[in-house]
């Protein structure tokens, strides 16, 4: 190996990723590919979105996250499967200025609490009832928690303030 050869590599790599974040990188992918997928995924059928749409997207979360109160210094849990919403959700939290936190959808909700309360999760994006009940379980442990956005089987929770869909947080 080229000890030089690969420092020189890596140097010229980092000058021209200075500056650059999530943010900057979607944007340039959204201004120069705009029409070309960026994310597909099968939901009974293939859907896709487009570098264009993945920003729209991006942002909508980010604005809904923000109108929730999620700034800086935030954290955003995230539990949900391989999906276009947790990918969104992941980018609109780190867009909105916080720290998204994935949890693993395994977990009791013993240690839901204990990852949420420990880095006070102001709010949760959860994919569906099944996963929904865990979080409702340790709700009263999570002081920070002050509202879960469910992706699916919102309708089942209506009756609670803290709790809206993800179409009301797009």
């Amino acid at each position: 190996m080229d000890t030089d050869r690969i420092l020189a590599e890596r140097a010229e790599i980092d000058a021209s990723v200075e500056g650059l974040n999530l943010g900057h990188v979607l944007r340039r992918n959204a201004e120069h590919w705009g029409d070309r997928p960026a994310v597909s995924w099968k939901d009974g059928v293939w859907r896709t979105l487009t570098w264009r749409g993945y920003r729209d997207r991006v942002a909508e979360a980010a604005m809904g996250l923000a109108s929730l109160g999620v700034g800086p210094g935030d954290f955003v849990g995230i539990m949900a499967r391989n999906r276009a919403e947790h990918l969104i959700a992941d980018l609109g939290a780190v867009h909105a200025g916080a720290t998204a936190v994935s949890l693993y959808n395994t977990l009791a909700p013993e240690q839901i609490q204990y990852i949420a309360a420990h880095c006070s999760a102001k709010v949760a994006v959860v994919e569906n009832r099944e996963l929904m009940e865990r979080w409702e379980k340790v709700r009263a442990e999570l002081p920070a928690l002050e509202h879960v956005v469910l992706i699916d089987d919102a309708e089942g929770f209506a009756g609670y303030e803290w709790v809206l869909s993800w179409e009301d947080l797009m």
